[in-house]
C-alpha cells in the first residue's frame, strides 16, 4: 500500500480497536487481516511474501479506508467544518491511486524488468520456447 497506505492501516487498526465496544462490526476487517497473517505467515511453509497476501487485500483496504475516515473526521472536528471530511477522503483516495500507479509504473515494473522479459520472449523462435 505504499508510504500512505501503511500509516492508514495502522490508524484503521487503532480506530477499530477503539470502537470495538460500540460498533463491533468495524472489527471484522481487523480479525480477518489477523487471520490472513496467521494462516499465510505462521502456518505456511514459505516465507510471507506479499504475493501470498492476496486473500487479505480487501480487509487491508477496509482498514486503510477506516484510517482515512479517522483522519477526515479529525480534520472536520478540528476545523469545525463537517463538509470537509468528504473532501479529505477524496483527496486521500486520489493520492493513494496516483501514488500506487506511479510506484507500479516507474519502480516496480522496471525493477522486475517485465518489459525486457516480454520482449525477449516475443523475439525467440517458437521451437526455442517449447524446449526443442
Amino acid at each position: 500500500m505504499g508510504v500512505i497506505g501503511g500509516p492508514l492501516i495502522i490508524l484503521g487498526v487503532i480506530a477499530s480497536l477503539l470502537v470495538l465496544y460500540r460498533q463491533p462490526k468495524w472489527c471484522i476487517p481487523l480479525g480477518w487481516g489477523i487471520c490472513i497473517i496467521i494462516v499465510t505467515s505462521v502456518l505456511g511453509q514459505s516465507p510471507p511474501f506479499y504475493e501470498r497476501m492476496y486473500a487479505g487485500v480487501s480487509c487491508y483496504a477496509l482498514l486503510a479506508a477506516l484510517g482515512a475516515m479517522t483522519i477526515g473526521a479529525a480534520v472536520a472536528k478540528v476545523t469545525q467544518r463537517p463538509q470537509l471530511r468528504n473532501r479529505v477522503l477524496l483527496a486521500f483516495g486520489v493520492i493513494m491511486l496516483v501514488g500506487n500507479f506511479a510506484f507500479l509504473v516507474w519502480d516496480y515494473i522496471p525493477a522486475k524488468s517485465y518489459a525486457q522479459k516480454s520482449l525477449e520472449l516475443e523475439s525467440e523462435p517458437a521451437h526455442q520456447c517449447r524446449g526443442e
